[in-house]
């Protein structure tokens, strides 16, 4: 609370804006805030998170703002004109600009407060028209979906071998007479040349 807390506000003002406190204390609002806080902190490069966090601060005085005037229907003038007194007139800097067109936070806390609050007739009949277009959103979604197929099991083909005739017997002997020749002629070879060494020829000696 500031400091001129006593002196600022009468003692109906001040009750309004400990209500209002209190709320924020039994929505784990400060919790929130710090989990946010740490949040920007960490991911500070995306400006859609900072928006976010922007946009969770005024939804949360909207909440306590409607919690409030909840409990205390008959004071709904009263607090806010407390708002008002809550926040200070902004001054324009000498040489500054004002470059943001937005509405300020407090202006839609106001203009919430001085909105009636819909009759549970109305209530009930946009939960009516939310679940209908819930309904007809899920039965159009399933009836685009594909029919279901049976899975099919593994396809098994049978191959008959042939029995192998006269033919194939007979090249089949002629490419094994041919590779045998060759090997043999290659033995040869290699044979010769190893006899021809001058280290591996016999050694004959005279009888004395």
């Amino acid at each position: 609370m500031p400091a001129d807390f006593a002196q600022r506000f009468s003692d109906d003002e001040r009750r309004l804006v400990r209500a209002h406190e209190l709320a924020h204390i039994e929505r784990l609002d400060a919790r929130y805030n710090t989990a946010a806080a740490l949040a920007t902190w960490v991911c500070w490069f995306n400006p859609l998170l900072h928006l976010g966090v922007r946009a969770m601060r005024l939804d949360q005085e909207l909440a306590c703002d409607a919690t409030v005037v909840g409990r205390l229907p008959a004071a709904r003038r009263l607090y806010a004109e407390t708002l008002l007194r809550t926040h200070p007139a902004a001054v324009t800097p000498v040489l500054g600009c004002q470059w943001s067109s937005r509405a300020h936070p407090l202006e839609a806390r106001i203009r919430m407060l001085a909105a009636r609050m819909p009759s549970q007739a109305r209530r009930d009949l946009g939960l009516a028209l939310l679940a209908a277009a819930w309904a007809s959103a899920f039965g159009t979604a399933w009836a685009m979906q594909p029919p279901a197929r049976a899975i099919e099991g593994p396809t098994v083909i049978l191959v008959e071998l042939a029995p192998p005739d006269e033919t194939d017997a007979a090249l089949d002997a002629a490419v094994y007479r041919e590779v045998e020749g060759n090997h043999s002629a290659s033995t040869a070879r290699s044979a010769s040349r190893v006899a021809d060494t001058p280290a591996e020829r016999p050694v004959l000696a005279k009888a004395p």
